[in-house]
């Protein structure tokens, strides 16, 4: 399934995200989603926010196990990410 089509705008990825969580005003750790969706964005786009720096691993879904043991073991500095391609 291909949620993105190629060429969208980042804008439009968060407003379809916020359509599907707008009726969750404020989590239980205290985010607000419409409050901070958008300061994010603005951060990303002066280039203060810079996702691809916290991203520090990368896994395909055959690696799953030494995903979860470098999670569990602290070799994860930012964030796993597991790709299912």
């Amino acid at each position: 399934m291909k949620y993105f089509k190629s060429g969208q705008k980042l804008d439009d990825l968060i407003s379809q995200y916020f359509d599907v969580i707008s009726p969750v005003k404020e989590t239980k750790t205290g985010k607000k989603p419409d409050r901070d969706f958008p300061i994010f964005l603005r951060w990303l786009r002066e280039g203060k926010l810079k996702l691809h720096e916290l991203i520090t691993n990368r896994y395909k879904l055959e690696q799953i196990n030494e995903a979860v043991d470098d999670l569990e073991h602290g070799r994860i500095l930012g964030r796993g990410i597991l790709t299912f391609n």
